[in-house]
């Protein structure tokens, strides 16, 4: 598998920030609100948590430096949970600066898609042309 240019394993975890608030801060019933009550403030609050999210994957990396992959997790940008446009606007940007920031440090990001990712697939599509 590793011939073919398979993974065979990762050390090294990422997380989406706005997954960070949602699972853990906001909780989803509270964030999924956010979106429609309170949009600038959750803006601000995926804002704090994106850089920590990169940083925390990077060190984590240093740790070992022969594992490249870095597995991220996503599910609360899966189609069921809200619209392109809610996507484009919380989602999108906070993970393709992680994503980024990971391939600028020589990672290579794994998203695992938990859930129907199908209405995102045009984003994904213009991310892997990077």
């Amino acid at each position: 598998m590793k011939k073919l240019g398979f993974p065979l394993q990762y050390a090294n975890l990422a997380t989406a920030p706005f997954d960070v608030v949602s699972d853990g801060i906001r909780g989803m019933r509270g964030t999924m609100l956010d979106m429609y009550r309170n949009p600038e403030e959750l803006k601000k609050m995926i804002d704090m948590f994106t850089q920590p999210c990169i940083n925390s994957s990077i060190l984590l990396g240093k740790m070992y430096p022969h594992l490249k992959v870095v597995g991220i997790f996503l599910h609360r940008g899966a189609d069921s949970f809200m619209s392109n446009k809610q996507f484009e606007e919380f989602y999108w940007p906070s993970l393709t600066k992680v994503m980024d920031e990971l391939i600028k440090n020589n990672f290579i990001p794994m998203p695992f898609y938990k859930g129907g990712y199908n209405d995102r697939l045009e984003y994904l599509a213009d991310f892997a042309k990077k």
